[in-house]
């Protein structure tokens, strides 16, 4: 009977975190050195709801770093994939960038924030009410030197939508998805509680 609770237990807390898991993204960055490549990890895609009409530019990553007192600029060599209202799936239109942190205030971008420039190019456009979906990817930074040595992590905190000048155009998306680690710990548990109730 005490297995068989504990079995019971164990399942409905890795249907919890897999069901959690499958909601948010992370974004992982391991910044480039001047002599060696860094990476960029979009785990999942992420998807934004426009709250304002407007041209996108840049998915902004608020206060991922402190600011080192420049803004240096990685161009990926693999342009980022998106797609709105679940449409065909659209590449940028000019190369992809990652910039390490800003070294200005404009709008919604203040120094301690890094950026993905979408679209540096005609822009997209977008309306109140639109979905906008940047797709998962793993993406090199090019051995790039100055770049903030904070940016080698798993970004935690709250990523938006702007146009190229830091305007807002959606709401907050909290990244990464915390429960996504916890699913391989329950299902795993889940495993060994059922094999052992076969064996009773």
């Amino acid at each position: 009977m005490k297995t068989s609770f504990l079995y019971s237990l164990a399942a409905a807390l890795a249907v919890t975190a897999w069901a959690g898991s499958t909601s948010q993204a992370a974004i992982v960055v391991v910044a480039p050195t001047a002599s060696t490549a860094g990476t960029l990890n979009i785990t999942q895609d992420i998807t934004f709801n426009v709250t304002t009409a407007g041209i996108v530019g840049i998915v902004l990553l608020d206060e991922w770093v402190t600011t080192d007192g420049s803004s240096t600029l990685g161009v990926l060599p693999t342009k980022f994939t998106f797609s709105v209202n679940g449409g065909a799936n659209t590449q940028s239109a000019n190369s992809s960038r990652i910039t390490d942190n800003a070294n200005f205030t404009s709008n919604g971008i203040t120094p301690n924030d890094g950026f993905l420039t979408i679209d540096n190019g005609a822009g997209i456009s977008v309306a109140l009410g639109n979905t906008f979906t940047l797709r998962s990817g793993t993406f090199v930074i090019p051995a790039t030197a100055n770049f903030n040595s904070q940016a080698t992590q798993t970004f935690n905190g709250n990523v938006f939508l702007a146009d190229n000048a830091g305007t807002r155009l959606s709401g907050n998306v909290a990244v990464p998805e915390p429960t996504s680690a916890l699913l391989g710990l329950f299902g795993g548990g889940c495993l060994l509680l059922l094999r052992r109730r076969r064996a009773l």
